[in-house]
């Protein structure tokens, strides 16, 4: 009937482990077919790929809930603001429309900002998950091709009123690094058009501000992001405010997307970076592309399947284990150990196939939704110690992009604009 006789177990999908923590057993369910395990490992085996993106991701909003709380915010109001904060660019830097899909997804266990429109898809079709708006959302944006078509540098006002004006009310991200980052951002945004940013409403449809996003997409990002944060603050020195611990706060119509050259390292540093200097976390919203998707490989988290337990000729259940004597680190667990661990993160059946000796096949599944998955892995993050340590392991860096983010706002030229 074209049903494999194998029962498997499995951790519920969204249940956060630590590492060498088994995820699933797999054992046949008829003794004609011992070599079906074998079968199937390379295909179950890829499950590595929506986990590390997963656990990745996972990692990344732990980091920023941390910010978020040393930024003065409360839970409530991180449970709104985290999701945002990184975005998925990674589905052109994939190797098809299937891992877009997978990775996609699995990023969206932990944020709902995406450009991967194939992951909403996987989440809807085999997840059950519900309107595409509940599962992750996107904004519209300016790329370079359309900052550059209005004829050249000196020509770049008339691109940003053109977004501006395509997009007067809502969010707009808009690139701004095409010839002057520095240039763009002072006299345009702080200067021709800071009423059009500052004069953005309250959104009740969406529950945010109106808002224009600032992207620089080139330089180090660490000290782009905080130089950049500096001259922006100054520009809008009326409209800034101070977050409940003291931080610097952006009028809630302006923000900065850090796009280009973004990773979990990365993004760490960029933060430590931001809360050193002064700012509130939730100044700036990242995005990520090839490093969010497909930066990875079945060994980033040493993803492996292993053989722990078989039954010999006599009926005996023998234990299996390998310790090679070169690489601890390539050591299986026994098949006691395997459970003991298995049980105490929740591990339940999740396929069982019944064959009789007579052909009749019984097959028993058991799935979980996407909001039930998103609600497993959401529930740990804001308790995870994790963010506060990673953030705390990139302070001295973060101090000397600070430094060195000072020395380069000290030697930007004054733009003024007509008005001034």
């Amino acid at each position: 009937n074209g049903y494999l006789p194998l029962d498997i177990d499995a951790l519920p999908e969204g249940t956060v482990t630590s590492s060498g923590t088994p995820l699933l057993i797999v054992k046949n369910s008829h003794p004609q077919f011992p070599w079906v395990t074998n079968f199937v490992e390379t295909i179950i085996l890829q499950a590595w790929y929506p986990v590390t993106v997963a656990s990745n991701s996972f990692a990344c909003r732990t980091v920023i809930n941390q910010a978020l709380l040393d930024s003065g915010f409360q839970p409530e109001l991180i449970d709104e603001i985290a999701p945002i904060m990184l975005h998925d660019f990674g589905f052109r830097g994939v190797s098809s429309v299937e891992t877009a899909g997978l990775g996609g997804a699995a990023h969206l266990l932990s944020f709902k900002g995406t450009d991967t429109a194939a992951g909403i898809h996987i989440a809807q079709h085999f997840y059950g998950a519900p309107h595409a708006g509940l599962v992750g959302m996107s904004v519209a944006a300016t790329e370079h091709s359309v900052m550059t078509s209005f004829g050249g540098r000196y020509c770049e006002h008339e691109a940003v009123a053109a977004a501006l004006k395509a997009e007067p009310k809502g969010i707009i991200s808009v690139v701004s690094d095409s010839y002057n980052v520095w240039r763009t951002s002072s006299l345009l945004f702080g200067g021709l058009f800071k009423s059009n940013v500052t004069g953005r409403t309250w959104d009740p449809v969406n529950g945010t501000f109106g808002r224009v996003v600032v992207r620089p997409d080139s330089g180090d990002p660490a000290t782009t992001v905080v130089c950049l944060l500096k001259l922006m603050s100054k520009r809008f020195e009326d409209k800034c405010t101070k977050s409940p611990t003291g931080l610097i706060c952006l009028p809630p119509q302006l923000r900065i997307l850090q796009g280009d050259g973004i990773d979990f390292k990365s993004m760490t540093l960029v933060i430590s970076a931001i809360l050193e200097a002064g700012f509130s976390a939730d100044n700036v919203v990242f995005g990520s592309g090839g490093a969010l998707l497909q930066k990875f490989n079945r060994d980033t988290l040493k993803f492996a399947i292993k053989a722990s337990m078989t039954e010999n000729s006599s009926g005996e259940i023998v234990e299996l284990r390998k310790a090679p004597i070169g690489d601890a680190g390539k050591a299986s667990k026994a098949h006691s150990l395997v459970k003991e661990l298995f049980a105490s993160f929740g591990g339940q059946s999740v396929m069982r196939t019944s064959l009789s000796l007579d052909g009749s096949v019984h097959q028993e599944l058991k799935t979980s939704d996407f909001s039930q998955i998103r609600a497993r892995v959401n529930g740990v993050q804001l308790a995870s110690r994790r963010g506060k340590q990673w953030l705390g392991e990139c302070k001295d860096q973060a101090a000397a992009r600070v430094d060195r983010a000072q020395q380069e706002s000290e030697r930007l030229p004054i733009f003024c604009c007509a008005s001034e």
